[in-house]
């Protein structure tokens, strides 16, 4: 049975024009680049079976980022509080990952987010072994806080994001799970569930075990549980 790793960030109301959505994406995928081959090159999504790959910078980038449902407005200008979004793969037909990324968006509205999501390959894939020991997990969930600023974040197996049942807006937890410096007063002495890592920007990051297969269900419930008693987990504000 397969269980694809999946990261995702999350934020809410945050307005930015493209050229600022787009310099956050470079720099996104130029630290990631780096960390990992996989994670090397990026192509557009699109029907065309063949990669076509771009250009890591913001001039490029701002090309690849659309602006919001324009298909209401007649002159097919862009809804401006929608924000901005790209769908991005690498390429790779053996071991893909794609990234999307919604970003500018403060439309108010509480069944839309802010967001970056990585869809990563299973969690045993022999390609993406280095990918998933801790300290490479660490770098990417920390430098997508970097480049990102979300409210919450989490990087897991898949199966675990879907076995969990969450309110509109409300964050779920996983292997390794960030929570904003707004968030961190609600969680002293979380180490009996892990341990607690701090980041530079106040939040920190929950850390469930050493790998990701130490993780369970049953202690992630219990995590949950935890940080919805704590009230931690509160849905994320609309601005």
């Amino acid at each position: 049975m397969t269980d694809p790793m999946f990261l995702g960030a999350y934020w809410g109301d945050r307005s930015e024009d493209r050229k600022a959505c787009a310099r956050r994406l470079a720099d996104y995928l130029s630290r990631a680049r780096v960390l990992h081959p996989l994670l090397k090159d990026w192509s557009r999504k699109g029907r065309s079976k063949s990669p076509r790959f771009v250009d890591v910078d913001p001039d490029s980038l701002s090309a690849v980022l659309r602006g919001g449902s324009s298909h209401s407005i007649p002159d097919g200008s862009d809804i401006e509080r929608l924000g901005f979004t790209a769908g991005l793969w690498n390429g790779s037909p053996v071991t893909p990952i794609s990234v999307n990324v919604t970003c500018g968006l403060h439309a108010s509205t509480a069944g839309l987010m802010n967001s970056v999501a990585v869809n990563l390959p299973d969690v045993d894939d022999p390609a993406a072994a280095k990918l998933y020991t801790f300290d490479v997990a660490i770098e990417l969930l920390e430098m997508t806080i970097e480049c990102w600023t979300p409210d919450w974040a989490v990087l897991t197996p898949f199966s675990f994001r879907g076995a969990q049942k969450v309110n509109m807006r409300e964050s779920y937890v996983g292997w390794l799970t960030y929570l904003s410096a707004p968030r961190r007063v609600l969680i002293e002495n979380m180490n009996d569930r892990g341990w607690v890592r701090e980041v530079d920007d106040g939040g920190v990051i929950l850390v469930a075990g050493e790998n990701a297969s130490q993780a369970s269900l049953i202690s992630l419930g219990e995590l949950r549980t935890d940080l919805v008693d704590r009230g931690a987990l509160y849905p994320t504000p609309l601005q």
